[in-house]
């Protein structure tokens, strides 16, 4: 009797018993680390610009960079790209393209 795994074609790749097991547990871990960065950074990015953090790290640059920096601009870019860090993460959760095998869309 054949399972339902083996009914569905495009299950169907190279592999050591003919067929993609589950992602290797290497593979794995830098998904999780990968993600973990995307979530991390795109929080930093969003919430210190914004924060009296901000100010304190400021402190520590010259007054030419904190000029720049301390413009609310330049706080909004930061920020935007925390955003889109955090749209990367959401995408990888509704499209997940960095678990599927790149052999499997080929064939």
């Amino acid at each position: 009797m054949q399972s339902v795994r083996d009914a569905h074609p495009e299950n169907h790749a190279p592999g050591r018993n003919g067929y993609y097991d589950l992602v290797s547990p290497l593979r794995f871990l830098a998904i999780i680390l990968y993600m973990g960065y995307l979530v991390n950074v795109g929080l930093l990015l969003v919430l210190l610009p914004w924060s009296q953090a901000w100010g304190m790290l400021l402190t520590m640059f010259p007054t030419t960079y904190v000029t720049v920096l301390d413009q609310p601009f330049v706080r909004g870019l930061l920020s935007a790209f925390g955003v889109l860090h955090l749209l990367l993460v959401l995408w990888e959760l509704v499209h997940p393209t960095l678990l599927t095998p790149t052999a499997a869309k080929e064939n």
